[in-house]
């Protein structure tokens, strides 16, 4: 594996880590290979620890990735369905306007498309993380956006509370923010 070959080649015994909203799939999935080496786990605006009903639908079946790429072959028909189910009341409008303003560029859908595909089988649960970490040292910090669309602050308060060396930061900044702390010089 490639970040064995780094860790040997760099002689890396221990490191800190950290995954920013999809990223933090990787993240995880990287903890709980080597978990052991981890000092610090930073997890902002934290995608995949919590199961989210949207990625499931999108990702789940070959049927289901051909209408999630259809949809995001163009920011237009994905920003029309969004309004859509913000009018049914079935998604928020602070989440509506979220994906609208990440649909802008044409090319944005298919990056999106490419990312949740591309990570959907990275999954590891609040109850395995938990059981992760209860036999090792590593601190836990999940940091996430005040009003955040996407991740819910009660759901990742209920895995904080299981987690011994977790604790939560809540930020005035937004998701999209989240993305450019600075971890040399951090101000959350």
């Amino acid at each position: 594996n490639f970040i064995t070959q780094i860790l040997e080649a760099e002689n890396i015994q221990r490191f800190d880590l950290a995954g920013y909203s999809l990223g933090a799939r990787y993240a995880l999935a990287t903890y709980q290979l080597f978990s052991d080496k981890i000092y610090h786990l930073y997890l902002l605006a934290p995608d995949g620890i919590i199961p989210n009903y949207w990625f499931l639908l999108a990702t789940s079946n070959g049927l289901l990735r051909k209408n999630f790429y259809w949809l995001m072959q163009s920011s237009k028909q994905f920003s029309g369905v969004a309004g859509v189910l913000q009018k049914l009341k079935i998604i928020r409008p602070s989440l509506a306007r979220f994906v609208q303003q990440q649909l802008l560029n044409p090319d944005a859908g298919l990056k999106v498309y490419n990312a949740w595909v591309s990570s959907s089988e990275l999954k590891l649960s609040p109850k395995k993380l938990t059981k992760i970490n209860a036999k090792k040292t590593t601190k836990i910090q999940f940091i996430l956006a005040q009003n955040d669309p996407l991740i819910s602050q009660q759901k990742i308060q209920k895995i904080v509370n299981q987690i011994p060396s977790a604790s939560l930061v809540i930020t005035k900044k937004t998701h999209l923010q989240l993305g450019l702390i600075n971890f040399l010089n951090p101000t959350f």
